[in-house]
């Protein structure tokens, strides 16, 4: 069963490439959320074939965990398709052990791609 928008909980994170994290709330971090963030830190980095032409970007997707853990995107912006294509793929190539605590909950994430030349 999909999570109606006023039972969900908001959780939103901001990735730079570097991999930094910071997040917005107050509570101690469940493991559902550290093995969120560290698929994540694993998954998705400057993409390879992207380097040469030195492109930056700027990514947000809004998204769900259901109870299988696999990550549902339902909304995102992107100033680039090529890079969205690449963080909705990454994202959704692997499930997440102790998706539990990540159900029923809204995860909001800005990734920024920047080259460095």
């Amino acid at each position: 069963m999909k999570p109606t928008s006023k039972s969900m909980a908001a959780l939103c994170l901001a990735v730079s490439l570097l991999l930094t994290v910071t997040v917005y709330a107050g509570a101690p971090k469940t493991q559902g959320q550290k093995n969120l963030e560290s698929l994540i830190s694993k998954n998705v980095q400057y993409p390879q074939e992207m380097k040469e032409w030195h492109k930056n970007a700027v990514v947000r997707v809004a998204f769900f965990v259901d109870k299988e853990g696999k990550i549902k995107i339902q909304d995102y912006n992107s100033s680039d398709t090529f890079f969205f294509d690449y963080v909705k793929k990454q994202l959704e190539r692997e499930k997440l052990y102790n998706p539990e605590d990540l159900q029923d909950k809204l995860f909001c994430y800005e990734f920024r791609f920047e080259s460095v030349q």
